[in-house]
């Protein structure tokens, strides 16, 4: 509802995507609701801006609940290998953001659900280096 509002009038050359995890979080949606709503955005993006390179960022876990993402992230994983959509997927859900146990990482989180300045960086430096096209128009 928001997307043309939100969008430069010049086409971007690039799209880096967080999506998904308010959806699952806060509205509770399923994760099949939460592709389904994150491929229509990619979709969307796409038919704006078809020649855009676009990386769509892995759902981040939080610190109390392990694994909760986990299979949404693949779903996300999954729906990135799309031939149609042409986007890159930045995986999150690795050392050391992501424990081993599938929590967010104390040492890389402000609080529960948000990476702290070495969280960002850290993830900055995954979409340079993850995010195809998208990541090297990033590079410095």
């Amino acid at each position: 509802a928001w997307l043309d509002r939100m969008l430069p009038s010049a086409p971007p050359a690039a799209f880096v995507v967080y999506a998904g995890s308010i959806d699952r979080r806060e509205g509770n949606a399923s994760d099949a609701e939460v592709v389904e709503r994150v491929r229509e955005l990619l979709r969307a993006l796409r038919s704006r801006a078809p020649s855009a390179a676009v990386a769509l960022i892995g759902v981040l876990p939080s610190r109390d609940r392990a694994h909760d993402v986990a299979e949404l992230d693949r779903r996300l994983a999954d729906l990135a290998r799309d031939p149609a959509l042409r986007i890159d997927f930045v995986p999150t859900l690795r050392p050391p953001i992501s424990s081993a146990e599938g929590f967010l990482a104390e040492g890389f989180s402000s609080d529960a659900l948000h990476l702290d300045e070495q969280g960002y960086r850290l993830l900055a430096r995954w979409i340079l280096d993850d995010g195809g096209e998208a990541g090297r128009l990033l590079a410095p």
